[in-house]
């Protein structure tokens, strides 16, 4: 039981200065096993921090940083919202000619660049959680680094964007990259991640990330 509901929440949103809610992610998919309700909101001006109300994880961004990460096809903070979302408050138009214009066109260089910058990023994160014994945390950032790593990489072969579910029924992803997606899924089923495994799936990355079997995506100057 929840004590507010999705629609009481994107009112409260849209009356603090949204023009437009989006709910996605697992409570649409699969809202029988979903943990969490995700939303998304964008404001003109002064978004303010990201929100976590019990079952409800919000992502605020004000219109401007809404396009930065338009523009680099942020599977985060753009794409996947906008082409697996519900708009349920506020204005649709932006969320609908987003998601039809990234689909539509190829993707920039600076995509390329900003999804391998993030899912490095990410790694270091992990790094730096699990040397502090964050195993749960750990598991969140490998999801990203797995999650960015993979965009990049269908950016870089010419692909428009689609969504993460598409994306990986249509590459080949390899082993690794489905054993994080597993350890992911496994800790969101509430069962308690091990130190060792994880430890050992890091320095697996990072060994792929490195050698042959993997081309990591080419990055032209740092555009991110």
């Amino acid at each position: 039981m929840t004590e507010i509901s999705v629609d009481e929440l994107t009112t409260l949103l849209i009356e603090d200065g949204a023009t437009s809610v989006v709910q996605y992610g697992s409570s649409l998919t699969a809202p029988e096993t979903a943990n969490d309700i995700d939303l998304f909101a964008i404001y003109p001006e002064d978004a303010g921090t990201n929100l976590q109300l019990g079952p409800f994880d919000v992502t605020r961004l004000t219109e401007s940083e809404f396009t930065y990460y338009r523009d680099r096809r942020n599977p985060v903070y753009c794409t996947e919202p906008c082409l697996t979302g519900s708009v349920v408050a506020g204005d649709e138009t932006l969320i609908s000619e987003t998601a039809a214009s990234v689909q539509a066109t190829a993707p920039p260089q600076q995509a390329i660049n900003h999804n391998v910058n993030r899912s490095i990023e990410a790694f270091s994160d992990c790094v730096d959680a699990l040397s502090s014994n964050a195993v749960e945390y750990t598991v969140e950032r490998l999801d990203f680094v797995v999650t960015y790593w993979l965009f990049a990489t269908w950016y870089a072969a010419g692909n428009p964007t689609r969504p993460l579910s598409e994306i990986r029924k249509q590459s080949e992803t390899g082993e690794i990259i489905e054993e994080v997606f597993e350890l992911v899924e496994s800790q969101r089923a509430h069962q308690s991640p091990d130190a060792a495994e994880i430890a050992t799936l890091i320095e697996e990355w990072q060994t792929f990330m490195l050698t042959d079997r993997f081309e990591c995506p080419k990055i032209s100057e740092n555009t991110d």
